[in-house]
């Protein structure tokens, strides 16, 4: 009888465990945005196993409206990192105290579920953390 109780507890177990043959769950990437007077800087960092072999560039993949009306982005870049990650970085100029929007357009290429550790850093050095995702890829700064 205790052959067949470790048997169940064995197949209780196996049945149990994760299954290597399950897809990639969807990941959590890190994006940081310091705020100036007179810019905006955000670096974005997304694991390469959530972009399913492509190579996303800064333009387009996050999107900043100054008082309701989209910036240009200034400067940018996109590299593939030796960790496997991809890094995008953005700057816009700005001028003013206009509201400040961000949105993230590439969460819709992202696998479902995906969700952005979003850490802005204000000009006064505060701290402020949020979440993006599909469901909600905008943030108010």
């Amino acid at each position: 009888m205790l052959c067949g109780s470790r048997l169940g507890v064995a197949l209780a177990l196996v049945l149990l465990a994760p299954s290597g043959a399950r897809a990639h769950d969807p990941g959590l990437s890190d994006l940081s945005v310091v705020l100036d007077a007179d810019h905006v800087e955000a670096s974005w960092w997304i694991d390469q196993a959530d972009l399913a072999e492509t190579e996303p560039q800064a333009a387009g993949a996050l999107r900043l409206e100054i008082g309701g009306t989209a910036a240009d982005l200034a400067d940018g870049g996109a590299r593939s990192t030796w960790d496997g990650h991809r890094h995008l970085t953005f700057e816009w100029k700005r001028s003013g105290s206009d509201p400040l929007r961000l949105a993230a357009p590439l969460l819709d290429q992202l696998p479902l579920g995906h969700r952005v550790l979003v850490r802005v850093i204000a000009a006064d050095g505060t701290l402020r953390e949020a979440t993006l995702s599909a469901r909600d890829p905008g943030l108010d700064l």
